[in-house]
């Protein structure tokens, strides 16, 4: 991860997001929604998008060696009323899907807040 990636769901209408970190269990759903709305967006058709075909998994190595400390909390127009904080997840993950949806991400950014420069990956390794 060059960026946080930030993940959020509503739990309840009118409710706050709740932010999520990998390994949670609504985390992957909605990250592979995420892509999958992308994919839609950019190319005018949808992908099947199925969970089977997908898996994300944290760098735990990589967690371990930082004590735990992989989430950032930034702060959005420090000070001001409409000061937001966003909490995302910097570290390095492994990522199982198709290939248009890697592409995806990639291009994109993975997660939300893309357009805020959250989600920018440098790859590593792709097998």
């Amino acid at each position: 991860m060059n960026s946080p990636l930030v993940c959020t769901t509503k739990r309840e209408p009118d409710q706050y997001p709740q932010f999520l970190y990998p390994g949670e269990a609504e985390f992957e759903r909605v990250v592979l929604e995420n892509l999958c709305r992308k994919y839609q967006v950019l190319h005018g058709r949808s992908l099947v998008c199925e969970s089977a075909e997908f898996g994300f998994a944290i760098d735990e190595a990589y967690v371990e060696r930082m004590n735990g400390k992989v989430q950032k909390l930034i702060t959005l127009k420090e000070g001001r009323s409409d000061e937001t904080k966003i909490k995302g997840t910097l570290a390095p993950f492994r990522l199982r899907a198709p290939r248009e949806l890697m592409e995806v991400g990639y291009e994109c950014g993975f997660g939300e807040k893309n357009s805020m420069g959250f989600g920018m990956v440098k790859v590593e390794q792709c097998l």
